[in-house]
């Protein structure tokens, strides 16, 4: 995944198959991925490959985004939800 910093929000674009991430940060940094790019929707079949695929985007964005937290208080890196 390559990762390219906008005014606003962040945003990481490949340039490759794998899924845009639009990161924002609320409080805590959150990430967005559009759903039909992993094939996937919200149904209850999908929630295995949901939560797999929620967790290897946050490990790699973790991995790539140095991201600190204003207050420092809850560490850094991605919230999953």
């Amino acid at each position: 995944m390559t990762t390219t910093a906008t005014s606003g929000p962040c945003s990481s674009t490949t340039t490759d198959s794998r899924p845009r991430a639009d990161v924002a940060y609320g409080g805590a940094f959150y990430a967005t991925v559009e759903l039909t790019t992993l094939g996937l929707s919200v149904i209850p079949s999908d929630l295995p490959a949901l939560i797999a695929h929620g967790l290897s985007i946050k490990a790699e964005l973790n991995a790539r985004l140095d991201l600190q937290l204003p207050d420092d208080e809850l560490g850094n890196g991605f919230v999953l939800r």
